[in-house]
């Protein structure tokens, strides 16, 4: 799976590594031990943060899962994405997808856009995990509905800032709705 990456707020990130590194070096021109330990403690939280945030998210696959699901207007089913992860851990981030409005998620966070479904859920991962989540769809209207959008979000946890990801490949999950049966 192939991802694309948008980063924003590393300008900021370095120069707080920049202007740390300054008076760090200051510091220990002028034999400011505590004042240089301060600044030493900066610049490697925003370092770390820095080699985090570059690589973050390199590792993580949408393991491919090609399902049409046939239900009626009313009912529910369930629409199940697997993920697996590399080597860094993802904390705090924001699965945010996009569906065709011929269903309808059944959670509280979702905003409707002419004739598309945006909604978000919570997203976290482990080093070398595997995860599935699953998101309760119901029939809205006759028609086919496919996944058109998704995004994870990563927020800085030092700072403003995040790193946002978007999945160029398409998900091959489709829901297919009929009307209701009518008896005659």
């Amino acid at each position: 799976m192939r991802w694309t990456r948008f980063e924003e707020g590393f300008k900021s990130l370095h120069q707080t590594m920049g202007v740390a590194l300054v008076f760090l070096l200051f510091a220990l021109i002028y034999s400011q031990v505590v004042l240089a330990a301060c600044f030493a403690a900066i610049l490697a939280i925003t370092a770390v943060q820095n080699l985090y945030y570059s690589n973050v998210g390199k590792g993580l696959r949408l393991i491919p899962k090609s399902k049409r699901t046939r239900f009626l207007i009313g009912t529910e089913t369930e629409l199940e994405f697997e993920f697996e992860n590399g080597r860094l851990p993802i904390w705090n981030g924001k699965l945010t997808l996009s569906i065709e409005d011929s269903v309808m998620p059944t959670i509280n966070d979702m905003q409707h856009f002419s004739g598309i479904f945006d909604f978000t859920v919570p997203f976290s991962i482990k080093s070398y995990e595997k995860i599935k989540i699953s998101i309760p769809l119901e029939g809205r209207k006759r028609g086919l509905s496919r996944v058109t959008r998704v995004s994870i979000e990563v927020p800085h946890i030092f700072g403003d800032g995040a790193i946002m990801m978007e999945l160029d490949d398409i998900v091959g999950q489709e829901n297919m709705v009929y009307p209701k049966i009518v008896s005659f």
